[in-house]
């Protein structure tokens, strides 16, 4: 499975999670938390190289912070929402075999928490070491 397969995988784990609420609006509400959860690792590698390389000024750039956010989008965009084709995706995996898709969501699910337990990390270095 590819990168792209991968991202197509887990915006449909987020989907599905977005639709027990209700379905109005979950395609771009799923769009939505990848954009956030996306942002938060490279963020992460900003705050750990301004932990670990005090005296750095390249990094203080306010537009290479919205950089990552911005891409991420672009290519959320494309994926999913230009011609529609989200509504194919979801069809894609929920055709997959039961205990497949109940692996998978373990392993989503583990990846996002990792990815949002390592940004939480930086911060707190972040805010204990940097004045």
């Amino acid at each position: 499975m590819g990168l792209k397969e991968m991202y197509k995988y887990v915006y449909y784990k987020v989907y599905k999670s977005m639709c027990l609420a209700t379905d109005w609006g979950a395609d771009w509400r799923a769009s939505g938390v990848l954009l956030i959860i996306g942002s938060l690792f490279p963020y992460s590698f900003f705050l750990y190289y301004r932990v670990f390389v005090p005296n750095s000024s390249p990094i203080e750039r306010f537009e290479l912070y919205l950089l990552p956010g911005v891409v991420l989008y672009i290519i959320d965009y494309f994926i999913f929402h230009s011609k529609e084709q989200w509504k194919s995706i979801i069809e894609k995996y929920e055709a997959w075999p039961r205990k497949k898709n109940f692996r998978g969501t373990f392993i989503v699910w583990g990846c996002l928490s990792l990815v949002i337990i390592n940004f939480a990390i930086s911060m707190y270095l972040f805010e204990k070491i940097v004045p």
